[in-house]
């Protein structure tokens, strides 16, 4: 029985989620969150639509206004986005901490309730239990993303529109030099792929580690660990899932370093450099370009860049 169990964890390791299926999957996890915690849903969607307003607002009409305006003075008002700004992160942060809390406990009450219709049969296989173990570790927090995801592509397309139209009447080739970037996503890809592959192979180390741990740790065991030869073999275990630890990250490590180099790179060393070398221009040399306009130009295409990436 356990061999068949080893057969079907393996085929199901090799299938690949179709896009029906993930769409599924993603529409389960959204309804389970907004269930759980409608408002705090809801309020996430405003105030992700007020922070990107305001943070439109202050790195482009605030900025264009304090630099064009030091020689006529200061007005006060401008300053109300940045305060608005300022405000709505933390409450984002107080709203999402309330509402996790209560996902998590309806999320992992369920789990467990399923957990204990299963065989126990199924707790000696290794590869049973380690899935078993990923899903109560990540299923919450990945289920909470997904459905923040969805606010924050609607702030992200909010983003780009307000941003794109601005660039838009100053000059098309900013929003060229916005979008050079977004061919680091099939770079972040293999990022990702590669990141997936090494928590899989490490997964079993760390669950074993784990156990070593929690046995030192608990006072029941404190008997058995002097009175007998455990105490060696759960350091040579211990030690084992540390150095196979290493090995994966020596095996993944030098290639996720280069395609994170890769990543960032075009970006910090090509298409930033690029755009405020053509502002730049267009300020000093054809004079086209005024200097509180060139400091929006130079922030728009920065967020211009992370929405088109976000989205």
């Amino acid at each position: 029985k356990g061999e068949d169990m080893k057969k079907d964890n393996k085929k199901n390791d090799q299938k690949k989620l179709s896009l029906k299926m993930v769409f599924k999957d993603c529409a389960y996890a959204i309804k389970m969150v907004v269930s759980t915690s409608p408002m705090a849903f809801l309020l996430r969607f405003l105030l992700e639509l007020v922070n990107t307003v305001s943070g439109f607002l202050v790195g482009t009409y605030a900025v264009r206004y304090i630099i064009n305006s030091f020689e006529t003075g200061f007005d006060f008002k401008t300053v109300a986005p940045l305060g608005l700004q300022l405000i709505i992160n933390p409450l984002i942060t107080m709203v999402e901490d309330v509402a996790f809390v209560k996902v998590e406990k309806r999320v992992l009450t369920k789990l467990y309730d399923k957990c204990t219709e299963v065989e126990l049969a199924c707790f000696e296989n290794p590869e049973f239990y380690d899935k078993y173990v990923k899903a109560t570790s990540e299923i919450t927090w990945r289920m909470w993303n997904l459905t923040w995801t969805v606010t924050n592509l609607f702030g992200a397309i909010i983003g780009m529109f307000l941003y794109g139209s601005l660039l838009f009447t100053m000059d098309f080739a900013f929003i060229i030099f916005a979008i050079l970037p977004l061919f680091g996503t099939f770079i972040k890809r293999k990022a990702n792929v590669l990141w997936h592959k090494h928590t899989t192979e490490d997964r079993e180390h760390h669950r074993r580690a784990q156990y070593a741990q929690r046995v030192f740790y608990s006072g029941e065991f404190a008997k058995e660990l002097r009175l007998s030869n455990a105490r060696e073999f759960l350091l040579e275990r211990y030690a084992k899932a540390s150095d196979g630890r290493v090995e994966v990250v020596e095996k993944y490590g030098k290639k996720e370093m280069f395609l994170e180099l890769m990543h960032t790179g075009l970006q910090t060393i090509i298409t930033n450099p690029l755009a405020i070398a053509y502002a730049i221009f267009r300020t000093l040399v054809s004079g086209t370009l005024g200097i509180g306009d060139c400091a929006v130009v130079i922030n728009s295409v920065s967020s211009l860049t992370g929405t088109f990436t976000q989205i």
